[in-house]
């Protein structure tokens, strides 16, 4: 079974002890994009793991031993606690040191592996325009007409890669590539709900964003997707919250 510690770490908090060593641990937070790109390949790859969240407000003083920078993924593994930090770099190493735990996600061929990950570069810059929302002042409304904008472009992005194929993998289930950029394309539906005044994603998408809307649907569909993922309703919901608390 998996262990998830529900407290979320702050400023002055002790880092918990690893129980099990044999058994990665994830150092992650809830509602972060990057966590759940690792969280989706762990529950893809069947692998045993721990998690434990950190407030990235008001981060404990031991996050930046495991990591200068103070972000979040890192993965602790091994009995000596080694360290990854990033997302990407987490999961392609997840995906290739645990062969017999789940599927290969990744692509094998060192052509395709390097597309793989200049198109979830691409994809990471589309995070602008959520972060965006997320910093505004006043009211949302006034970035609808840039969002309607970039989805579009991001939309086309979407499409070009895909060519008519159910997944960005180019297989029958989702691959290392869906799950990389799956976490990005929740949280930019999200922002339609909040800066449209009133145009719901669910009745926008197949209209306006044909290829994010047929894509969503092959991904709702898998399970590892709706075990691990927010629905689109708490990603409205937190995006409205940290909105607020920006405006108070």
């Amino acid at each position: 079974f998996d262990i998830v510690f529900i407290y979320v770490y702050l400023i002055g908090d002790p880092k918990p002890p690893r129980p099990n060593k044999q058994v990665p641990r994830l150092y992650s937070f809830s509602t972060s994009p990057y966590g759940e790109r690792v969280l989706l390949v762990l529950k893809a790859k069947n692998i045993k793991h721990e998690t434990v969240n950190v407030h990235l407000g008001n981060k404990p003083d031991w996050l930046t031993t495991l990591n200068p920078a103070g972000k979040i993924p890192v993965l602790e593994w091994d009995r000596d606690d080694k360290i990854i930090c990033e997302s990407d770099v987490i999961c392609e190493f997840l995906d290739n040191d645990y062969p017999n735990t789940g599927p290969q996600l990744g692509a094998t061929d060192p052509h395709q592996k390097e597309k793989d990950r200049e198109f979830a570069a691409g994809v990471d810059e589309y995070m602008k325009n959520f972060h965006a929302v997320m910093n505004v002042k006043e009211s949302p409304t006034k970035l609808w007409p840039t969002i309607q904008i970039e989805l579009k472009k991001f939309d086309q992005f979407i499409a070009n890669r895909r060519d008519n194929k159910k997944f960005l993998s180019g297989d029958v289930s989702p691959g290392l590539i869906d799950y990389m950029v799956w976490p990005i394309v929740g949280r930019l539906i999200a922002t339609i709900d909040v800066t449209s005044g009133g145009v719901s994603a669910e009745n926008y998408l197949p209209k306006e964003l044909p290829a994010i809307h047929d894509y969503r649907r092959h991904m709702l569909g898998d399970s590892v997707v709706r075990d691990v993922s927010p629905t689109l309703d708490q990603l409205v919901a937190f995006l409205k919250i940290i909105i607020a608390y920006k405006n108070m």
